[in-house]
């Protein structure tokens, strides 16, 4: 018993002396800052700017949860995109234009369509895009730019405050004129959930839609003929 004592007591004291004696520690790396740069801290974040820059707060996340691309128009406004799935299940008569997802005719088409408004968090890139207004499964888009299968940045008439798109992202018209030449191919899209980092996702894809299975074209009326009523059909 005594010896065991002994031994732990010895160790105590090695330990204290690593512990007292600092320099036996490997000091931390410090990262360098460029020449022209300085460093700024924000919100407990460290950022390395030009001589002659600052950074400031624009939209907070109590305003923007789910930020997920900013622009400025031609008059200098910031806008800030949100990813705007509003997370609901939905099922609808849609309209789809040649080329897109699921109208290979060479005419537009009404499908009924059920689907999850999801927009995923993770990291993706731009592969796809089109110019002018679109119909597709998940809505009118104007200047599409896509980014996750059918998931878009594309320009709409109404921008709410509020999560409600099908899972694309709606930025103002004024914005979705120019937003595409301010991007191109391969450009990483990052979506946040306001949980986890997108690094943390990977690139998972969104809920897939599916047919309506209560949607039908089919309508029919019976008109009852109008007595004494004589229509006379002219060439």
């Amino acid at each position: 018993m005594f010896r065991l004592v002994s031994v732990w007591v010895f160790l105590s004291f090695i330990l204290l002396a690593i512990l007292g004696d600092r320099s036996r520690l490997p000091a931390a790396p410090e990262v360098s800052i460029p020449d022209g740069y300085k460093e700024v801290q924000l919100n407990g974040h460290k950022f390395k700017l030009p001589i002659g820059f600052d950074i400031t707060v624009c939209a907070s996340s109590d305003v923007v949860p789910r930020p997920i691309s900013a622009a400025f128009d031609d008059q200098g406004r910031l806008y800030v995109s949100d990813s705007s799935g509003s997370n609901e299940k939905w099922c609808e008569e849609v309209t789809i234009d040649p080329g897109q997802d699921g109208n290979n005719t060479a005419k537009q088409i009404k499908e009924g369509i059920c689907g999850e408004a999801i927009t995923p968090p993770g990291i993706f890139y731009f592969y796809n895009r089109h110019t002018g207004m679109r119909e597709s499964k998940l809505g009118s888009m104007y200047n599409p730019v896509y980014f996750n299968y059918n998931i878009a940045i594309h320009g709409a008439i109404l921008v709410p405050l509020k999560p409600e798109s099908h899972g694309c992202v709606r930025i103002p018209m004024s914005v979705a004129r120019y937003f595409p030449a301010l991007v191109k191919y391969g450009d990483r899209v990052y979506v946040f959930d306001g949980i986890k980092e997108p690094e943390e996702y990977g690139s998972p894809v969104p809920p897939f839609d599916k047919p309506d299975p209560n949607y039908t074209t089919t309508t029919s009326s019976t008109i009852a003929p109008i007595p004494g009523v004589t229509t006379t059909v002219v060439p």
